[in-house]
């Protein structure tokens, strides 16, 4: 059988897909709040920045798993954009320090949540 053919596999590509849908969305309202929010567009970006460190990680990580070992080997597509991505991901913080710098700006500015000022 094709690895295709096999449900939990076709699960875990559908995660790796919504994972990327989902980034892009926050992207797009991180550079539209650069133009409509100025005031809160850094924080806006600095969220978005954290969720695609993650979301590669994540994506990274399923891709390699659903290749297996082959992954990692030099003959493989896979090690070269996981090797070409590393610098990326850590430039000009990684993921622990978008997080530390996002936490600062959000207790400066604040940040405005989907349910932001809803009373219960």
């Amino acid at each position: 059988r094709q690895l295709k053919e096999f449900q939990s596999l076709q699960f875990r590509a559908t995660d790796m897909s919504v994972v990327v849908a989902g980034t892009l969305e926050l992207t797009y309202y991180a550079a539209w709040a650069i133009l409509h929010r100025p005031g809160a567009a850094l924080t806006d970006a600095l969220a978005a920045r954290m969720a695609v460190l993650e979301a590669a990680n994540d994506v990274l990580l399923a891709a390699h798993q659903l290749h297996g070992a082959i992954g990692f080997t030099d003959e493989h597509d896979m090690s070269v954009i996981t090797r070409h991505l590393q610098g990326r991901l850590r430039a000009p913080w990684d993921l622990a320090g978008t997080v530390d710098r996002l936490v600062s700006c959000v207790e400066e500015h604040g940040f405005d949540g989907l349910f932001t000022g809803a009373r219960p």
